[in-house]
């Protein structure tokens, strides 16, 4: 195991609520199956630990952003002879056509994890599921997958996210909090995505252990460019390369309406379309099933390109992407973020890139952004921990003279940081700082 896992895993055995932050691929839903199987050993082997209480029966309940996560990491738990129970509507459905309660069966000792998102958590049948004495003897840890959504999602489309905090209620006060990701800045006063995550969920400073690894990607060529189009466009020509890029590529867009429109131009620059050979949507919209072979022709494929929303930024492990595009982002997390799904193995892309396209009033004037904000800072109440003021995160890095220094810088990375001891560490030694860079900002394209 690496040894972000190992600090993750014997702050959760201890009862701590723990915050972790570190790189993409870097194997956090490790914390979710280690857990389990190290609670597995202490069950059959006692002796193990001789002090340990644990609990009739443990159980991981592990909050998930996307279905499409919930059911890649109950694959993933099944590798490890882990039960594991998606609890979501379309499951439970399932369950009532054949005339069973999938409550019920969540509730009896079959299971030792449960996947749901944080609105199937707040769903009544839930709600009473974890306030009974028995499921609340079995509850061993809490943990939240892709914390930093709390922020970009939560306030304004997913509102549940920020209750999540408010949902401990439902868990024994022994049971621990485990919140995990690879994106979530300190920022600024008043835009801080660390703080207001660190609120919504009730972690007070000095009261919850921080694991923060550097969640740099110094393989990765990361560059910036202008985008000079919007949802409103019809035509896109800032993207016209894309239909002749080798291997795979993603582009990421901010609304499933826009994917549509630049499938359909990207289509008449296409050479000879076919059913396999062209542009393809990956959203909510399209069913589940249609989403999951459209990942399987994605690992199949030696060349492909899908225009994706958010659904696809967190939790699809896809080994061999080697471009990924992202036009006009909220903020770095939202590029960093969804830049994480490019090269995740170095064996099999040694140089994956980013390509972040910002707006191109952000582009051209950086320094704008950054007075704007400075202006909103001063109107604003003495008293800001309740307000989201402007972020001025991608103005930084379009102004940065390096990218990748500028990727370190906010989000505190160490370059010095000691590397992983662990036999794969040793093996495939995570990337050093590139000398040259070949970002943007130190390298002409």
């Amino acid at each position: 195991p690496h040894d972000h896992q190992l600090e993750v895993l014997t702050h959760a055995l201890d009862g701590v609520d723990t915050l972790a932050i570190t790189y993409t691929g870097g194997g956090k839903s490790g914390y979710i199956w280690m857990l389990s199987v190290i609670l597995r050993a202490l069950k059959n082997q006692p002796s193990l630990c001789p002090s340990f209480k644990l609990p009739p029966n443990p159980l991981i309940v592990v909050i998930c952003p996307t279905l499409a996560l919930e059911e890649d990491l109950a694959l993933k738990l099944k590798k490890y002879n882990t039960s594991a129970l998606v609890l979501n509507k379309e499951r439970s459905d399932e369950y009532k056509r054949v005339g069973k309660d999938i409550f019920k069966d969540a509730g009896s000792h079959t299971y030792s994890v449960l996947l749901m998102t944080p609105e199937m958590l707040a769903s009544k049948p839930v709600r009473r599921l974890m306030e009974s004495p028995a499921m609340q003897r079995r509850q061993i840890a809490l943990m939240i997958d892709e914390v930093h959504l709390l922020y970009s999602w939560g306030p304004g489309f997913r509102t549940e996210y920020t209750q999540l905090g408010h949902m401990r209620a439902l868990f024994s006060p022994r049971t621990p909090l485990i919140a995990f990701t690879a994106t979530l800045r300190e920022g600024e006063e008043g835009a801080s995505p660390r703080a207001s995550v660190c609120r919504f969920l009730g972690l007070r400073p000095g009261h919850f252990h921080v694991v923060h690894r550097s969640n740099a990607r110094y393989e990765m060529r990361i560059l910036v460019r202008p985008f000079h189009h919007s949802s409103q466009s019809a035509t896109f020509p800032d993207l016209d390369w894309v239909a002749n890029a080798p291997g795979k590529t993603i582009i990421f867009c901010q609304s499933i309406k826009m994917g549509h429109k630049i499938a359909d131009y990207l289509l008449t620059k296409w050479h000879e379309p076919s059913a396999t050979n062209r542009p393809h949507l990956y959203n909510r919209l399209n069913t589940d099933g249609f989403n999951r072979n459209l990942i399987q022709l994605i690992v199949s494929s030696a060349r492909i390109v899908v225009i994706a929303t958010d659904t696809l930024s967190v939790g699809i492990d896809i080994e061999d992407i080697d471009t990924v595009i992202i036009l006009d982002p909220h903020d770095i997390d939202d590029a960093w973020q969804k830049a994480g799904r490019a090269g995740r193995n170095s064996v099999r892309v040694a140089r994956p890139r980013v390509i972040i396209y910002v707006a191109a009033k952000t582009f051209n004037n950086p320094a704008g952004v950054l007075d704007a904000a400075s202006s909103a800072m001063k109107q604003a109440p003495t008293s800001k921990a309740q307000i989201k003021l402007p972020d001025t995160s991608i103005a930084r890095l379009v102004m940065a003279a390096c990218k990748t220094q500028e990727i370190d810088v906010q989000y505190g990375n160490d370059r010095t940081e000691q590397p992983c001891d662990c036999i794969t560490c040793r093996t495939t030694p995570r990337a050093r700082f590139p000398s040259p860079c070949e970002c943007s900002g130190c390298s002409e394209e």
